[in-house]
């Protein structure tokens, strides 16, 4: 009987997080990714390859404040990146071609569950899938 109990709650709580994770995807991250111009995307098959911006100043800031959200990191001064992103710049910059790879920082500097997350490169939007 209690076997059943534990079973039932470890699927009840496996739909409270995938509802937490669909919810934050829909109301926060998603917006936000949408509202940068994509220039360029690709992906052979399922796997989504790159998604390309512009390297602006402004990008960049928006980009440091999004991952400090969150990911619930303090927040530091406009002036300063976070550790992260600069890990992130500097895997762009050896690309060297003047863009910010929005694909790369989704799936590898997100501390939120990014399962149903994905780019329509048609599209060129975000979407939960």
């Amino acid at each position: 009987m209690s076997l059943k109990l534990s079973e039932n709650n470890n699927f009840f709580k496996e739909a409270q997080e995938q509802k937490d994770a669909i919810f934050m995807l829909e109301g926060y991250v998603i917006p936000f990714l949408n509202d940068f111009e994509v220039i360029d995307c690709g992906a052979c098959g399922e796997e989504l390859e790159y998604v390309s911006i512009r390297e602006t100043k402004e990008n960049i800031r928006k980009l440091n404040e999004f991952l400090c959200t969150v990911n619930c990191w303090a927040m530091i001064s406009p002036k300063f990146l976070c550790p992260a992103m600069g890990e992130f710049l500097t895997h762009c910059h050896a690309e060297g071609d003047g863009t910010l790879d929005l694909a790369y920082l989704v799936y590898n500097y997100l501390n939120i569950k990014t399962d149903y997350l994905w780019f329509g490169t048609a599209e060129r939007k975000w979407i939960v899938r």
